[in-house]
């Protein structure tokens, strides 16, 4: 469990924690039933820092741990053999020290510990991946000096997926330092993008800039991995409205997108509600005054609720004008995933927004099936 008491004064670090604890967690329990037996969990800046818990969960390694050490005990309860190995790598040597206790803690996992920088140990753990059949990379750097084209060789690695955090605040912040060493090292982030600070200096304001920056830098992760996937969440700043990073998720599977939109959506709706308790006690020790309500959202509108519907709006317009005119048509399963890919929605809010299209009359599925409730991935879509 993530626990909200062990993130005090860093509750943008719980939103963190909580939508990976969720998505991997899921993710292990799925790979294991559909009979992967060797799954790797890679973790390339672990810590530990400010854990307040004893058994680490409020890490990020902590999380992945206890998530394996639990689909295990499931594994075998149902007489299934599942291998679950980790590498993790700290280093900073004062960290590592409690890095290096961990594996002790969970024998019945295979835990390799790195007291070294995580660029230099890529070539040996890429190798040990390659034993696995699933990989989970995990990549939360301090800063933002790392060298993407020098992850090629994880990265591409089939059946894996990764999470990387990426310090939107300061990268934003350094975009147009004059300083050649920061620009230098902003430049390793987009190595396959030329002129990529010129575009960012030509947007109009502060939203189109943002987004220019996650757009280019998802084509980067997408392209050094050979991920067909690319998305991300934003995690914002506990009391200012201003992001602080984003978590990109990439992957070359459907089911990682499906998966990735439930767990942003409700990692989102934690973040609001977080975040608006948050803000009243800031206010509280502000002021020296009690608030009546516990969180802001109870005072005003709810911004998540009203970013989701706008989402959800976006998308029913989207599959309205990509869906062609009968005799052409399209099929679901493609539809679907095209606007999971440019929408936070979940699958599930898609097949609601097709069946209401479809009362509608303003899209049909021609071998739509009598008594079915909710579009088959394999029908077929068009206007009438």
């Amino acid at each position: 469990m993530v626990d909200i008491g062990n993130y005090e004064v860093r509750e943008q670090a719980f939103i963190k924690h909580f939508f990976l604890k969720n998505y991997i967690e899921t993710l292990f329990f799925r790979l294991a039933e559909r009979g992967y037996n060797n799954i790797t969990y890679v973790d390339g800046f672990s810590g530990p820092w400010q854990s307040n818990d004893d058994k680490f969960q409020d890490t990020s390694f902590g999380i992945a741990l206890n998530a394996m050490q639990k689909v295990n005990a499931h594994a075998k309860s149902n007489g299934k053999t599942v291998k679950f190995t980790a590498h993790l790598v700290e280093e900073d040597a004062k960290a590592y020290q409690e890095l290096a206790k961990i594996p002790e803690k969970y024998p019945e996992l295979s835990i390799t510990t790195y007291n070294d920088d995580f660029l230099q140990v890529i070539e040996p753990i890429s190798r040990a991946l390659k034993k696995s059949n699933y990989r989970f990379i995990f990549i939360d750097p301090k800063g933002w000096k790392i060298d993407l084209r020098k992850l090629e060789p994880l990265l591409s690695l089939k059946n894996s997926e990764v999470i990387f955090n990426f310090m939107f605040d300061f990268i934003n912040r350094f975009t147009s330092h004059p300083g050649s060493s920061v620009l230098e090292s902003l430049d390793l982030l987009f190595p396959y993008t030329e002129n990529w600070r010129h575009q960012v200096s030509e947007c109009n304001n502060a939203i189109e800039r943002k987004n220019l920056i996650f757009e280019l830098f998802a084509q980067n992760l997408g392209r050094v991995g050979e991920y067909e996937f690319v998305s991300q969440t934003e995690i914002l700043k506990p009391t200012k409205d201003r992001a602080l990073y984003a978590l990109f998720f990439a992957t070359r599977h459907q089911k990682g997108i499906k998966e990735f939109r439930q767990q942003q959506v409700k990692a989102l709706r934690q973040q609001s509600e977080t975040r608006g308790e948050t803000k009243i006690k800031a206010k509280e020790s502000r002021t020296g005054q009690t608030e009546m309500f516990k969180s802001a959202n109870e005072i005003t509108s709810n911004p998540t609720e009203e970013i989701l519907q706008s989402q959800r709006d976006e998308a029913r317009q989207f599959i309205l004008e990509i869906v062609p005119k009968k005799p052409d048509n399209v099929l679901y399963v493609n539809l679907r995933l095209e606007t999971a890919k440019r929408y936070i929605v979940k699958f599930a809010d898609i097949n609601q927004i097709c069946n209401q299209l479809k009362n509608e009359k303003l899209i049909e599925f021609p071998n739509w099936e009598e008594g079915r409730k909710v579009p088959h991935p394999h029908y077929l879509v068009q206007k009438p």
